[in-house]
């Protein structure tokens, strides 16, 4: 059996709990960051929804470089 390292994805809401900012600056930050996981319909003409799942090691990459706690 091989050993398998489960990593933790995160939520934009978690995030912005995590990082005491709101819900839509998380999200400004995720569209543009590789690594991001987007499971979003940009295809649908009504509403655009988005579902997004940030990986550990991503989220300690944005808070490195924006110098987030």
């Amino acid at each position: 059996m091989t050993d398998q390292i489960i990593e933790k994805f995160w939520t934009p809401e978690e995030l912005a709990e995590k990082w005491n900012v709101s819900n839509d600056t998380v999200l400004r930050i995720l569209e543009t960051q590789a690594g991001v996981i987007n499971f979003g319909n940009a295809r649908s003409k009504r509403r655009k929804y988005r579902l997004f799942r940030v990986p550990e090691n991503i989220v300690r990459i944005i808070e490195a470089t924006r110098g987030i706690q």
